[in-house]
């Protein structure tokens, strides 16, 4: 029926929501930091993450429009090279606060966080 596409598109939205807010950066660093881990090892986790869920929302294209599902696989991409680059430079024994540096600034560079664009997007196709 027509209210079970509406209620499975909405179910989409929130879906898609809840995976910018996972993998946005600073909310990767808060879940997946542990004690001693090096700057290159969180950044790491975060990619894998990013990745693994992503895969896990991939099912959510068939209840969107294919413009907002090419924005998220957009905000994933951004956002992996963003934590890939962030880490590149990086020695072998840097912090995790040098790791966070490097990630500010990338973001403060390109003026806005992928995954801020992707709620932006996503609220204008749910219409709120």
């Amino acid at each position: 029926s027509k209210d079970s596409v509406v209620i499975a598109k909405m179910q989409a939205y929130e879906r898609l929501m809840l995976f910018c807010e996972r993998i946005n950066p600073y909310q990767m660093k808060l879940r997946l930091e542990l004690p001693d881990m090096s700057g290159k090892q969180l950044a790491a986790s975060m990619i894998i993450a990013a990745m693994q869920e992503f895969e896990h929302n991939v099912s959510q294209q068939l209840y969107v429009t294919p413009t907002l599902w090419k924005i998220i696989q957009t905000v994933k991409d951004q956002t992996l090279e963003i934590i890939g680059k962030s880490a590149e430079n990086l020695g072998t024994n840097a912090s995790i606060d040098d790791f966070m540096k490097n990630l500010d600034q990338a973001i403060f560079k390109i003026g806005n966080l992928p995954t801020e664009n992707g709620k932006q997007a996503i609220k204008r196709e749910a219409g709120l």
